[in-house]
């Protein structure tokens, strides 16, 4: 997220209570984190598993490495982790969460909408009630007056480890999906 908004001007306050009407579209995007972005993005959401941290980052576990199933294996846990004194359910773990994200990765196409309106009301409030990444696609437009913009957002600037499901269940966002959102404001300050 946000490698491509360029960093807020100076004072990026919006009034509580300033109304806008927005127009976005959400879809799946592609998703190739860095190691860092591993640690941050998956990793740290493994219970018990973020002491690994270091040994990811000495090793480069991007997300390549870390869903290929023929890399990432309780060998690699092992050795080149420095899990050789862990439980084995500890080492089983970890490879099975990788298989996990990887499973996600597969079953979910990029490009795939999730959610769109072409006239979405907010009323601006210290905390609005929005993602974190499109709070701060929508700050930056406000601030800098843009009409439109095209921001991809990192899991952890989304949904994260939880995704998003609708109320029978049905998921629309999978977990640690990066998303990519065309938003326009329609109407709100300066215009």
């Amino acid at each position: 997220m946000g490698e491509n908004l360029p960093p807020l001007p100076g004072d990026s306050d919006i009034a509580p209570g300033t109304p806008l009407i927005i127009s976005y579209r959400g879809t799946l995007a592609e998703s190739d984190w860095t190691t860092e972005e591993v640690v941050k993005c998956w990793l740290q959401e493994q219970q018990g598993l973020d002491e690994l941290s270091d040994a990811f980052v000495l090793n480069q576990v991007s997300e390549r490495v870390l869903t290929d199933t023929n890399v990432f294996t309780e060998d690699f846990v092992v050795q080149k982790l420095g899990m050789e004194n862990a439980s084995k359910i500890k080492i089983k773990k970890l490879v099975m969460a990788a298989k996990r994200l990887t499973g996600i990765r597969q079953d979910y196409q990029v490009g795939m909408e999730f959610d769109s309106n072409d006239s979405y009301s907010i009323e601006w409030d210290v905390k609005p009630k929005l993602i974190p990444g499109m709070e701060r696609a929508l700050t930056y437009m406000i601030v800098t007056g843009l009409d439109h913009v095209s921001v991809r957002c990192r899991s952890d600037y989304a949904y994260g480890a939880e995704g998003y499901r609708k109320r029978t269940g049905e998921v629309l966002v999978p977990p640690y999906a990066s998303m990519l959102f065309e938003i326009d404001l329609v109407d709100g300050p300066n215009r």
